[in-house]
């Protein structure tokens, strides 16, 4: 059974996300203006490039340099026998790491244009909620103002109608008024 989404829930989640993205797009406290992801798209970067030709490490120590020394020649030969068949699997995983990283940036940037675009949007719509509150503001300023008038009129109004009472009241009831 679907229960209903208050409007309250969907406003809250709704700030936490731009909370969020205003977060990812501040510049850190160390005064960079790098988003917080993007070292991790820098080191993407970095193990974009894949190939079969990678340097052979050697272990530390006197018997790492022997080893070295002595499967160095076979494991150069071996990688030439087999760079044919390995090299077409690193090109195809090179240009899917530089598929990935460019739909990344894209996004990146489509979503810096859309934090962009949103920012203007509120400052705009605040705009207009100030123009329609200061108007309001006036409104009531102008309604106030015509409340005082009448007030005064009526408090005039009833001045007299109190200055005439004890006349009215002298007057026999049985005679017509003579104004």
């Amino acid at each position: 059974m679907d229960t209903p989404v208050r409007e309250s829930e969907v406003d809250a989640v709704m700030a936490r996300l731009y909370a969020e993205v205003d977060a990812s797009m501040r510049p850190s406290e160390l005064g960079f203006a790098r988003p917080a992801w993007q070292a991790a798209r820098i080191e993407a970067g970095r193990h974009a490039d894949v190939s079969a030709d990678r340097p052979f490490h050697r272990r530390p120590g006197p018997f790492g340099r022997l080893r070295s020394a002595v499967t160095s020649a076979p494991k150069l030969l071996i990688r030439k026998l087999l760079r044919w068949y390995v090299e077409p699997l690193a090109a195809e995983q090179r240009a899917f790491n530089i598929s990935v990283l460019r739909l990344a940036d894209d996004i990146a940037a489509w979503t810096a244009a859309m934090h962009d675009a949103e920012g203007a949007r509120r400052e705009q719509d605040e705009g207009r909620r100030r123009g329609e509150l200061d108007r309001l503001a006036q409104e009531i300023r102008d309604i106030e103002q015509r409340l005082a008038t009448h007030r005064e009129e009526a408090a005039r109004v009833l001045s007299q109608l109190e200055d005439r009472l004890p006349a009215a009241e002298r007057r026999p009831a049985d005679r017509p008024d003579t104004r």
